[in-house]
């Protein structure tokens, strides 16, 4: 998808390589890179595991940590279409 290139990939990877998201020990930081290269590059498309695991982490931080930062930034990326909102 749209969301998966460029800028809001930039995004997704600052997300899931943040030290508060690695420090959970969920995610291993060399595979999430490795992942990440292999899309941006075109080697392989990871769009439904990228999905995943920022749902993942979203989820982590919004029901776990009790944080509703994400949300605002959730909200944010669903106006250029980087999060779709199901409606």
């Amino acid at each position: 998808g749209v969301w998966s290139r460029g800028e809001e990939l930039e995004f997704i990877q600052n997300l899931l390589l943040e030290e508060r998201t690695l420090a959970r020990g969920i995610f291993k930081k060399s595979a999430v890179e490795s992942l990440l290269q292999e899309h941006r590059s075109g080697t392989k498309i990871h769009t439904d595991r990228i999905w995943r695991l920022l749902n993942l982490e979203l989820w982590q931080r919004i029901f776990v940590e009790k944080d509703e930062k994400p949300l605002e930034t959730s909200r944010k990326y669903q106006t250029v279409g980087v999060l779709d909102s199901g409606t």
